[in-house]
């Protein structure tokens, strides 16, 4: 890590890394209550330059690589890439990540409210492409998530998520297409 910090009115300058951070000990510290809990190391760096405290005016780069999480009950493995942009008081975020090896991507933004940050304009889509419908319904299994009593079925599901609201109270509007090849086995 290194860091430039001026006297009077010049910029700070900041250029962090890390290396095989506990993921799942991170947020139990900043996000006890969120579950399924993340797993997994983390590494990667961030450089942030600006003036003083205002983020307005901040330019922040970061990206993350995680690996090598569990999934199990209220654990959910993570594994893939997310990058962070921060400019002139508008953040934006992308990650393609493997969700207890589901595939997610995500494209989010917004506006920064530097005296709120739960008050931060939050806006973007989560996708995920087709997956195999035991592949999900074996990870809400494992995860706690859902308690799904069904025999096995051939088939994909898909869902887009449309993500608004803020850091601290998001809204989320999710649609989903499941393709099943026989529902024969759903039946009671």
């Amino acid at each position: 890590a290194a860091a430039a910090v001026p006297f009077g009115n010049g910029n700070a300058r900041a250029n962090l890394s890390w290396a095989d951070v506990n993921v799942e000990a991170l947020m139990q510290t900043f996000a006890a209550d969120v579950r399924p809990r993340p797993t997994g190391r983390a590494t990667g760096s961030l450089v942030a330059h600006g003036p003083g405290t205002d983020l307005d005016r901040w330019t922040i780069e970061a990206r993350t690589r995680t690996r090598g999480g569990m999934t199990v009950r209220n654990r959910v493995a993570l594994e893939g890439t997310v990058d962070l942009h921060v400019n002139r008081g508008r953040w934006r975020m992308r990650a393609d990540e493997l969700v207890g090896g589901i595939p997610v991507h995500a494209t989010l933004h917004g506006a920064i409210n530097a005296e709120r940050l739960d008050r931060s304009t939050l806006a973007g889509t989560i996708a995920i492409p087709e997956v195999a419908t035991g592949g999900l319904v074996d990870l809400l299994r494992r995860t706690g998530l859902a308690d799904i009593e069904m025999s096995p079925v051939e088939g994909v599901v898909r869902t887009d998520i449309a993500v608004s609201g803020s850091l601290g109270a998001p809204a989320v509007v999710a649609e989903g297409v499941a393709r099943i090849a026989d529902v024969a086995p759903l039946a009671p």
